[in-house]
């Protein structure tokens, strides 16, 4: 049987990671995939994208860099625990989590515009992040009457005209977790679900075989809109509404956060999933994200020195919200490498078609793909300015098995 090359398959991942606004010739990303036996595939009825798009959506949801950027990048380049310079978490520093928490609301706005409400989209219309051709601004996405009134008085979770973030956190403790393999086998369930809160990103198994490695307890739940259409098939039928309605309750959340004002093709999906919670009495959980906050979490990070496009939504975005809401903040699963204690791991703790609707057998492969299809993200260069945090006691990265 012939095996396409390695180098072959991140060449044509390359051509998808640029910026041209071509659109991707799906069939023959399919005619080259179909000669690498190691990839199974299957298909749900994925629309062609283009370039930037797929970058900025689907890919999100994994992380990926700039081709020689950062460090440790690469199929055997990571680092082991032992081998990456790291120095012992010096406990929380008080002082600095303050005058960290009081910098990223400052920036971010956070305390007026973490969630769309009626208070901060008067004119019911916003403007999105990107999408605008070339020296233009993006356009604009309407709110309609029935999800408007649906909304928030003001930003706050209860609607109340008092805000609830403020400069002093809300709670003691915040887990942060993210979906890396290095949480098999970590044992940090029971230390995951012992915090006061727990924040969660894109639709991650919880509970049962996966417990006692990642907890079951969800609070804050995360959500790249790519992934109604993923899992849930843009809500084509019963079927797919009443599996996302299931799941939100199983999780038991007291927000789901998503993002409908990036790209203009994500409006109508999260305004769906939105409508369907409306529907089934729980839309009181569904949170946009404001536009503003995005760009200014982006500047935040931008000031520490980031240099990616901008930050993800899975590591820096949900560090900078539990930030706001906690006094001590950890953060578990987001190791970005392809080697951990001397053992190849997967991306993800859990096995999930990725790249389209593509299952990989070869994981090595996968992780390959994903890492080198994404212009937008350097998750080595996030998991090395979340490090110089935990050097510092502003957050706990957690590596390693728990106690």
């Amino acid at each position: 049987m012939t095996f396409i090359s390695r180098r072959a398959l991140l060449m044509a991942a390359g051509v998808m990671s640029t910026l041209l606004l071509f659109t991707i010739d799906r069939i023959k990303v399919d005619e080259l995939l179909k000669q690498n036996a190691r990839v199974q595939k299957s298909y749900g009825s994925v629309p062609l994208v283009s370039a930037p798009e797929q970058a900025s959506t689907e890919q999100e949801q994994h992380g990926g860099r700039k081709k020689g950027h950062g460090r440790g990048h690469g199929r055997g380049h990571g680092h082991d625990p032992e081998e990456f310079p790291r120095k012992a978490f010096p406990g929380f520093n008080v002082e600095e989590i303050d005058d960290f928490r009081y910098q990223i609301i400052a920036t971010s706005g956070a305390l007026k515009k973490m969630y769309v409400a009626k208070s901060n989209i008067p004119d019911r219309s916003v403007r999105l992040t990107m999408g605008g051709k070339r020296g233009k601004e993006a356009p604009k996405a309407d709110i309609p009457p029935a999800i408007y009134n649906s909304l928030p008085l003001s930003h706050t979770e209860s609607g109340s005209l008092q805000g609830i973030f403020e400069h002093k956190a809300k709670y003691q403790s915040c887990s942060v977790v993210g979906n890396a393999g290095s949480l098999i086998d970590s044992g940090c369930g029971r230390q995951i679900d012992s915090s006061d809160y727990v924040i969660r990103c894109n639709f991650p198994p919880v509970g049962g075989e996966y417990a006692k490695d990642v907890g079951k307890k969800t609070d804050f739940l995360s959500v790249n809109p790519s992934l109604f259409q993923t899992i849930y098939k843009n809500f084509k039928n019963d079927t797919y509404k009443e599996m996302f309605i299931s799941d939100m309750r199983e999780y038991g959340l007291s927000i789901l956060y998503t993002h409908p004002y990036r790209l203009a093709k994500h409006v109508k999906t999260c305004y769906r999933a939105h409508e369907i919670l409306l529907e089934a009495g729980i839309a009181d959980i569904s949170k946009f994200s404001h536009p503003q906050f995005l760009n200014g979490v982006t500047e935040f990070w931008k000031g520490l020195e980031l240099k990616e496009a901008r930050p993800s939504t899975g590591s820096l975005l949900l560090t900078a919200i539990a930030m706001t809401k906690c006094k001590e903040v950890t953060l578990y699963g987001f190791w970005p490498f392809p080697t951990y204690y001397g053992q190849e791991r997967p991306f993800h703790y859990f096995d999930r078609p990725v790249i389209w609707n593509m299952q990989f057998d070869d994981k090595s492969l996968e992780r390959d793909l994903l890492t080198n299809m994404n212009p937008f993200h350097d998750l080595t260069e996030e998991f090395v300015l979340l490090n110089k945090l935990h050097e510092k006691g502003v957050l706990k990265l957690q590596i390693g098995t728990c106690g």
